[in-house]
């Protein structure tokens, strides 16, 4: 009889593991970052650029950019590619972030413009929000301009 009353609970537990299991799973999307914008996608590429840290650097881009990038870097030696991402950063004197624009929730362009002494280097990017933060889904070869005065040139003498 005791026999009986044991058999029917481990049953019910079975059963219902036999319907959880056949239960269709929901699919959870990656929590925003808090506080996260394209501009701040953007200061950690620099600040990744600085420090010469190739993995920080290939999280600030989408999934497809990320492996077109590893694509070019398999010939490169870790010491080559530290040594690429910095020297980007050689010689900047400032950066700006401009012309931000959305067209959604989830894309985003804008314009970044590294400004060196002697010339600006001016990217379009196209950021997405994925993974919860924003990514760099695009990046535009920049556009090299020299200003007529280089920067740091007084622009008036004092009296």
């Amino acid at each position: 009889m005791s026999r009986h009353l044991l058999i029917l609970p481990a049953l019910l537990i079975v059963g219902a593991c036999a319907v959880i299991a056949r239960m269709p799973r929901v699919e959870s999307a990656a929590a925003p970052i808090e506080g996260d914008t394209p501009e701040a996608c953007i200061s950690r590429l620099l600040v990744a650029e600085q420090r010469g840290g190739a993995r920080e650097y290939l999280d600030c881009f989408t999934a497809s950019q990320r492996a077109t990038l590893e694509a070019l870097w398999q010939e490169r030696s870790q010491s080559q590619i530290v040594a690429d991402l910095q020297s980007q950063s050689v010689g900047l004197v400032g950066c700006a972030v401009t012309d931000i624009t959305f067209a959604g929730p989830d894309y985003a362009r804008l314009v970044v413009e590294r400004i060196y002494k002697d010339h600006t280097r001016r990217q379009h990017v196209a950021l997405m929000r994925d993974r919860g933060g924003w990514q760099i889904a695009e990046l535009d070869t920049p556009e090299h301009q020299t200003p007529p005065i280089p920067y740091g040139t007084p622009v008036f003498t004092p009296r």
